[in-house]
């Protein structure tokens, strides 16, 4: 009976140490997405700042394409489904 309750509670540890393992992982998960690649698959619809199509591409292209206007508004890309993106020349 004693060795019984003493698997028993080896049991429930190693069961609770296994939820917590997959809580703190599902929260790592969560908070630490990895952007610039699900940036890299999205395809936008690059805009200039007076409104004309420019090109379509992911993000990485349309950054080279910018010229060397530091602070002004450089392309906006609009895709269905995912969120706007302007960029700004640094």
């Amino acid at each position: 009976m004693l060795k019984e309750i003493k698997l028993m509670k080896k049991t429930k540890v190693a069961f609770s140490a296994l939820g917590a393992l997959i809580g703190i992982g599902g929260a790592y998960a969560t908070t630490h997405q990895v952007i610039s690649g699900k940036v890299d698959i999205n395809t936008y619809n690059w805009y200039t700042p007076d409104g004309q199509l420019a090109f379509r591409s992911t993000i990485l292209p349309a950054r080279s394409a910018c010229p060397e206007l530091v602070g002004y508004v450089c392309l906006r890309g609009t895709a269905q489904g995912i969120p706007n993106v302007t960029l700004f020349k640094r």
